[in-house]
């Protein structure tokens, strides 16, 4: 099945399918969900959305996902402009964000045109859907003016794969991983160093940084599709490429 699930602070499921334009959502709490189920109108809206799940996941089975995949952008509205861009050149079925959207951290230096709220503007202009997970940047004021729903982690599955994501500051950087396990993907950011690797059966990925690259590393984004993650400099040059083994 590709698509995604998440659980927000409320505790409420949320089920999410793509490519596009199908979409199977709910929003709905146990305990409520619990008494529509005494419902014999509400039995038969389950039945008919359940018949149209299953036509929907086998549909998904047979298309390969492309994941856009970018981090750490750090109040640059250039860099955010740039994933609006990409994603409309590209169109992705889910654009995957791994946190530090607007304040550029106590760490970093101040980027070029730093801007938080115009940055804010060029993120509301995105068109693809988009999963977002927390930074340790990410302040609570920062998460209300954000225009998407923020999670502190995600999970993707996509082409086979169970792709856990999560900015990267609470996570190991070697297995092992709480909740992770061999054929995993740990998507991650935070570190604004692209990664692609395989240790001891758990795949670690990293887009690098938009805004602020470290390591000798150009400003980057990630991409997923065919089963390949690729990072790229954002003027198009191919920095890494990593093939899952046995995908």
């Amino acid at each position: 099945m590709e698509g995604f699930s998440r659980t927000n602070r409320l505790g409420q499921a949320h089920i999410a399918s793509y490519p596009s334009s199908t979409f199977l959502f709910a929003l709905l709490p146990v305990s409520s969900l619990r008494m529509r189920m005494r419902s014999v109108r509400f039995r038969s809206l389950l039945t008919d959305c359940l018949r149209t799940w299953n036509t929907v996941r086998t549909g998904l089975q047979e298309k390969s996902m492309r994941l856009f995949i970018a981090s750490d952008l750090h109040g640059s509205p250039e860099a955010a402009d740039f994933v609006r861009r990409r994603c409309r050149e590209l169109a992705p079925d889910l654009c995957v964000l791994l946190g530090d959207y607007l304040y550029h951290g106590p760490r970093n230096p101040l980027p070029g045109g730093y801007a938080p709220q115009q940055t804010v503007s060029a993120l509301a202009a995105i068109e693809t859907p988009v999963l977002a997970v927390r930074g340790n940047c990410d302040a609570e004021v920062d998460l209300m003016l954000l225009p998407f729903a923020v999670e502190d982690s995600a999970a993707i599955a996509a082409d086979g794969l169970r792709i856990v994501a999560q900015h990267g500051h609470r996570l190991p950087a070697f297995p092992p991983v709480p909740g992770v396990r061999a054929g995993d993907v740990v998507l991650s950011g935070h570190t604004h160093i692209p990664r692609g690797e395989t240790i001891d059966g758990v795949h670690f990925w990293n887009p690098g940084s938009t805004t602020l690259p470290k390591g000798g590393f150009p400003p980057s984004y990630g991409l997923f599709e065919d089963g390949v993650f690729r990072v790229f400099s954002l003027d198009g040059r191919l920095v890494l490429e990593h093939r899952p083994a046995g995908n």
